[in-house]
């Protein structure tokens, strides 16, 4: 039952007849919906009547001039983290590299020797 209808009835579909002018309808046709199907469509269609009501009232808000800001959830903090990681991974990825060819190693060394913050952040990383 769906909403108190224990039935779905198909509407009748109308053919021309032989002589072209006259339709002739077919016997209407009752399709049954078992209850576990009738409570996936109630929760669907009432899912979204509360999706559309609260876009309307964040949209109006909105309208007002008031900024809509949402707690992060565990999977948005975890998307965040994980981007944070590879990030840093890719850009010390990057400067071993680097160090691999002559030329930019001895760029970074004086580097490291010239410059005072980056040999502090360094010796940070390499605990000197």
């Amino acid at each position: 039952m769906f909403l108190g209808v224990p039935h779905i009835a198909h509407s009748s579909q109308h053919k021309l007849g032989s002589s072209g002018n006259a339709p002739q309808s077919q016997p209407r046709q009752e399709i049954k919906i078992d209850g576990s199907l009738n409570k996936e469509i109630y929760n669907r269609i009432d899912n979204a009547v509360d999706r559309a009501y609260h876009d309307a009232y964040a949209r109006r808000l909105q309208d007002y001039g008031y900024r809509i800001r949402y707690k992060p959830t565990f999977k948005d903090r975890m998307k965040t983290l994980i981007t944070i990681l590879l990030t840093i991974s890719i850009i010390f990825f990057i400067i071993i590299l680097l160090w691999i060819f002559p030329p930019t190693r001895q760029y970074l060394s004086s580097l490291y020797n010239e410059n005072p913050f980056i040999s502090a952040i360094v010796d940070i990383f390499l605990n000197k």
